[in-house]
């Protein structure tokens, strides 16, 4: 087995134990392709801009490994229902940024593509949007309604070989793995810092 098939079907695994530790809000529901992993998640988030009047229940995820993988980015696009998103263009495909690193792992990506798409504060970005209507709504609705976003949370159980470390510049909360030392630039302020983990 190659190098780089055994990342995928290591990060696989890891995935699939994400998905065991989350009480059933999310669900690896196909993981035979090399090159493409199908997910639900079943947990309530804005399907329009009626939320929070009306809540999308759940969506569906396509999670596409390009042929380079890990040392290319994957891709994440909702099938079906669309979560009504600024960082989601209107064809599905989630605009998850330019900071992927080969290390992250697929379970991290996950992690981050679903909290993302569940409006967590720190993720969400205005400054890139994807769909206009989306970050007008979005703008207006967090002041109008600060109490629904995030839409909601996924208590993550599951073990693993990460630790928690906060930014020293903004107590950002980081998910680092263990056993390293380096520098770190945090997502939240930019601030680069010594860690050792």
């Amino acid at each position: 087995m190659s190098g780089m098939a055994s990342r995928r079907q290591a990060d696989l695994e890891r995935l699939r134990a994400l998905a065991a530790g989350s009480a059933g809000q999310l669900t690896v529901l196909d993981g035979s392709s090399p090159s493409r992993l199908r997910l639900r998640v079943r947990r309530p988030t804005a399907g329009s801009d009626r939320y929070p009047a009306e809540t999308l229940p759940g969506f569906d995820l396509i999670i596409d490994l390009p042929t380079r993988y890990p040392f290319e980015p994957p891709t994440a696009r909702l099938e079906g229902a669309r979560v009504f998103h600024p960082n989601v263009f209107e064809s599905g495909v989630v605009c998850v940024g330019s900071k992927w690193q080969a290390g992250e792992g697929l379970d991290l990506y996950v992690m981050r593509v679903v909290r993302l798409l569940l409006f967590d504060g720190m993720l969400v970005n205005l400054q890139s949007v994807a769909h206009g209507a989306a970050g007008h709504w979005y703008a207006r609705a967090r002041r109008a309604h600060p109490q629904a976003f995030p839409t909601a949370t996924i208590d993550w159980q599951v073990a693993t070989d990460r630790v928690i470390r906060a930014c020293p510049s903004c107590q950002a909360k980081l998910r680092l793995p263990t056993g390293r030392h380096g520098t770190v630039d945090c997502p939240r302020c930019g601030a680069a810092f010594e860690v050792g983990t």
